[in-house]
């Protein structure tokens, strides 16, 4: 399977300001690009909290991405650092985010229908993320985001 080309075709990175993207980014897709399940949405490269813990494993490099944070508990498939949406699919996407309340982006590009949505009227997409990452948080010598300005209350 191939990375589609061509007119229509094209895919968009969509990255956070504070984001490193790997150096060999472009080989690294490509080798994932086979694992893609064929009805995805969006895949997102740069996220955060799994652990590797195989609830939602499609294959061995691919999850799906079931956002969800408890409250008290730890943030599963949350972040939105990098991804792509794809362009066949961008309207599935769009509508999810016109229909839905205010909330998260990262909910918002979860698999499952964000909490107190109608499954009807916002259904679940084909989100998925991606073993390994390809982009990360940009992170200081002191182990702190390097860029706090979103992180601050």
């Amino acid at each position: 399977q191939e990375i589609p080309a061509g007119e229509g075709a094209e895919m968009v990175l969509i990255v956070e300001d504070d984001v490193e993207i790997a150096p060999d980014f472009l080989k690294r897709w490509a080798e994932l690009w086979p694992y893609m399940p064929e009805d995805w949405d969006v895949i997102r490269l740069g996220w955060f909290g799994d652990w590797k813990n195989c609830s939602q494993r499609v294959n061995g490099k691919v999850d799906r991405a079931a956002w969800r944070d408890p409250r008290g508990g730890v943030c599963e498939y949350c972040g939105a650092q990098a991804y792509i949406v794809n362009p066949a699919r961008k309207e599935r996407v769009l509508q999810r985010f016109e229909r839905s309340r205010m909330t998260h982006a990262d909910e918002l590009l979860g698999a499952p229908t964000p909490l107190a949505e109608d499954p009807v009227e916002v259904p679940p997409l084909h989100s998925y993320v991606a073993w390994p990452m390809l982009a990360k948080t940009h992170y200081a010598d002191s182990g702190y985001p390097a860029f706090p300005s979103d992180r601050r209350f």
